[in-house]
């Protein structure tokens, strides 16, 4: 009878923390999206292309976004194109859409940044010949989610890389999604700049 009175309370204060844990997790990212979008908003974008496999081919997904930097999270739109061929069917597939994205910082150091970016789009896609004959067309719906980290190598200087899936389900287009490449801190540059060389920066600017 004390054995059972003792596995229930372990049980029970287990739960217990689990709810509390999972209260205070989810406090936390309402607490830190509330406080992005209340936080002062800034124009940013740039090129946006990544890496994918299409039926196991290496395709490149070319993109360009803008939108808002709140800090801890952003706000995007951006516009999306794919080409991709199918050497058996002696076709080709042209994917276009726009996608809207959520990026929320989940970790931000000096040193570590990690990023969690969701998205969801609309668009297209087309099927044609090596004569440029329509075969086929119709719409997508592309949800894509990925996780993004960059580390800084040097004061100026890191890498990023991403990785991540997108499902277009009914069409060729669902498949992994992966992104690498150096990274310039400009924001500790332009500190910098203004701190040890006031006079090379245009008054307008300062």
């Amino acid at each position: 009878m004390r054995r059972l009175i003792l596995t229930m309370a372990c049980w029970l204060s287990g739960t217990l923390w689990a709810q509390s844990d999972s209260v205070w997790a989810l406090s936390h990212w309402r607490d830190t999206l509330r406080s992005a979008f209340y936080s002062p908003a800034y124009p940013s974008g740039g090129l946006d292309s990544r890496r994918s496999y299409l039926a196991g081919l290496p395709v490149t997904i070319q993109g360009i976004r803008a939108g808002v930097d709140m800090g801890a999270a952003g706000l995007y739109l951006g516009y999306y194109h794919c080409p991709y061929s199918r050497v058996e069917s002696q076709s080709e597939f042209r994917y276009r859409y726009v996608s809207a994205s959520l990026d929320y910082r989940l970790h931000d150091s000096w040193r570590w940044q990690l990023w969690g970016i969701a998205q969801l789009g609309l668009g297209a896609y087309s099927q044609r010949d090596l004569q440029g004959l329509e075969l086929s067309s119709g719409a997508i719906l592309p949800v894509e989610a990925s996780v993004l980290a960059s580390v800084r190598i040097a004061r100026y200087f890191g890498v990023t890389g991403a990785i991540g899936a997108r499902v277009a389900g009914g069409t060729y287009f669902s498949g992994p999604i992966y992104t690498y490449g150096l990274k310039i801190y400009g924001g500790t540059l332009w500190s910098d700049l203004k701190k040890e060389c006031p006079e090379c920066i245009p008054r307008a600017l300062r």
